[in-house]
């Protein structure tokens, strides 16, 4: 199995169960309270007690991971703010303008489909991420606005994290990468 196609199956695979495990215990309160309308008290009960211990354990996972606001804590948040810039480095990898790249994002590729297309390989372009995002967080740590323990912990990260950037496309997460928020 090539190093890409290895990364787009746990690239699936771990966005698939982060959906999916919060669709079980939603599933089981929406039962629990139909069968306990329906007069099967005790036995929706059971069924939805179940699902919100479930649900419970999600919260407590999710809380001690950095809460839903920074979920992945101070390293992943680390990364995000670095997409912006990290687009910008995949695009010069490319060989084309940031804005030429966003419009094929626009028409449903992602950057490594449009770096297939010009003849540059996928992994020069997450290398070229890498690159940019590791240059960024030393200069980051070098100015203070970064602990080195997160640093460390954002550089774990990064050869998945890079990969995700260039594999994605616009549908599988909403937005375009180095796009803000208010523009789509």
């Amino acid at each position: 199995m090539a190093v890409a196609d290895y990364r787009r199956a746990m690239i699936g695979a771990s966005s698939s169960y982060r959906r999916f495990r919060w669709l079980l215990p939603s599933i089981g309160l929406v039962l629990g309270a139909s069968l306990a309308v329906r007069g099967h008290v005790l036995l929706g009960l059971l069924v939805a007690g179940f699902a919100a211990l479930r649900m419970a354990a999600l919260f407590v996972l999710v809380r001690r991971r950095g809460g839903f606001g920074s979920a992945g804590g101070p390293a992943l948040q680390l990364l995000r703010s670095l997409v912006r810039g990290a687009f910008e480095a995949a695009a010069r990898a490319v060989g084309i303008e940031p804005d030429e790249l966003r419009r094929e994002l626009e028409r449903g590729r992602s950057i490594a489909q449009v770096a297939e297309a010009t003849g540059v390989a996928v992994d020069d372009v997450v290398d070229a991420v890498i690159r940019y995002a590791s240059a960024r967080i030393d200069a980051l740590v070098a100015e203070g606005a970064v602990t080195r323990e997160t640093a460390s912990q954002a550089k774990e990260r990064l050869p998945l994290w890079a990969a995700r950037v260039v594999e994605r496309r616009t549908g599988d997460r909403g937005r375009i990468p180095g796009r803000r928020a208010w523009q789509g």
